[in-house]
This record gives structure tokens, C-alpha cells and sequence, in this order.
């Protein structure tokens, strides 16, 4: 008698053990499901955060933007989404009607830049002429493009649009002497700036500069100017 007894409560002791580990091993996976759940929901979160950044905007005085300098960042925005989806006769229709636009590839606008009137700027996505645009920074050399080559390279070599800082009248970074008061008085531009690259970081930093000039009261584009670290 004592004997089974004894077996009877050998066996309820067995089975009280065998539930505790089972309990203790749901417990553990629940906790760890739960953690790796929270690090994909946090990782889901800032990858969305990433997407929605927006960037940071300076007017000329560093404060908030007033009603004109909106307006030109509205005008310039609209003019990086025009020059990336090639709409080029949209583009043409904002060109100004007496002097044209001119392309500069490094900052300062040489006399000699490239200046397209806006039949020209209409047409431009047909036309494969090559034209010497400037000179490669360091070597001298000519830079003999055509408007796409030349458009890849020095117009839309970054994603603009989703630049992550933005200053309007004020220049962010330069390598070169600002003489944008070539274009007369009036003249305003709204900068879209890359800090730094993804290899080289500060040492790949870029900017583009959509410049406007008044005619009969209203703003016309009137320069494309691209800037980047050189030499």
C-alpha cells in the first residue's frame, strides 16, 4: 500500500513539473514574439519617418519665410518637377522672354554660358546637338555634351525635389564668388542643397539653384545653376 502510494505521488510530481516547463517555454516565446514585434513596428516607423521628412527651409534672414519668399519657393518647386518629368515646353513658357535661360554647370556664370530662348527650351528635348556647355573642374577641359548628357550631369545629378535643405536668397555652401547680380536687379533664387553624399559624404555635398528675374511684374526663370564640391 505503501508502495503505490508512494508511486501515485512520484507520478503527480512528474506531471507538475512537466506543466511548469511548459509554462515557463510559452511564457519565453510570447516575450520574445512580443520584442521582435515592437522592433519591426519601430523599424516600420522610422522607415515611414524617412519618407515624410520634411526639409529644413530658411528664408534670407533665417526666420520663417515671408508671403514672397513662398511664393518663390512655390515657383521653384514648380520648376524642379517641370525639369523632372521633361516637360519642356512648360518649362519654355516659364523662360524669361528678353534674356533667356542660361545653364551654368559650377557656380559662376561665365559670359560665355550656355543662354536658350524659349523656343529653344521648347524644343530642347528633341534636339541632340552637342554643345560645349563650360569646362570640366581640374582639367580645363570642354565640357561637349548634349542637353540630356548635360542634364544628367549637371541639372538633375541629384534628386532635387526631395533635397533636405532648402534656403531661398541665401547661399548654402559655394566654392566659387556669387555673381548672380548678372541678371539684373531683382533677380532671386531659391537653393536646393544636398549636404553630403552616401560614399564620400561632405566630400560629394550639391546644390541647384533655380534663379528668377522680373519682366512686366512677374518672375521669370532666367538661370539653372548647378554647384558641387570641386577642386
Amino acid at each position: 500500500m505503501k508502495k503505490a502510494k508512494l508511486a501515485i505521488m512520484l507520478l503527480m510530481a512528474a506531471l507538475l513539473a512537466a506543466s511548469c516547463t511548459g509554462n515557463a517555454g510559452n511564457t519565453g516565446n510570447t516575450e520574445t514574439g512580443g520584442s521582435k514585434g515592437s522592433e519591426s513596428e519601430n523599424a516600420a516607423e522610422k522607415t515611414q519617418s524617412d519618407k515624410t521628412a520634411e526639409p529644413l527651409v530658411t528664408g534670407i534672414d533665417g526666420t520663417e519665410l515671408t508671403v514672397s519668399e513662398e511664393y518663390l519657393l512655390e515657383l521653384a518647386s514648380e520648376t524642379l518637377e517641370i525639369l523632372a518629368t521633361g516637360d519642356w515646353g512648360a518649362l519654355g513658357g516659364s523662360v524669361h522672354p528678353t534674356q533667356g535661360l542660361a545653364f551654368v554647370p559650377y557656380g559662376y556664370v561665365q559670359e560665355d554660358a550656355v543662354r536658350l530662348g524659349i523656343g529653344d527650351v521648347k524644343a530642347i528635348g528633341y534636339d541632340e546637338s552637342v554643345r560645349v556647355w563650360g569646362q570640366f573642374d581640374g582639367s580645363g577641359l570642354p565640357i561637349e555634351y548634349t542637353f540630356e548628357e548635360y542634364f544628367d550631369r549637371f541639372i538633375m545629378s541629384h534628386d532635387f525635389r526631395h533635397a533636405p535643405q532648402i534656403s531661398i536668397g541665401r547661399i548654402i555652401r559655394s566654392t566659387v564668388q556669387d555673381n548672380l547680380f548678372v541678371f539684373g536687379n531683382g533677380a532671386e533664387f531659391v537653393e536646393f542643397h544636398f549636404p553630403e553624399g552616401e560614399q564620400y559624404g561632405e566630400f560629394e555635398w550639391a546644390s541647384l539653384r533655380i534663379v528668377f528675374s522680373p519682366y512686366e511684374g512677374d518672375l521669370y526663370l532666367v538661370a539653372i545653376v548647378h554647384e558641387e564640391w570641386t577642386i
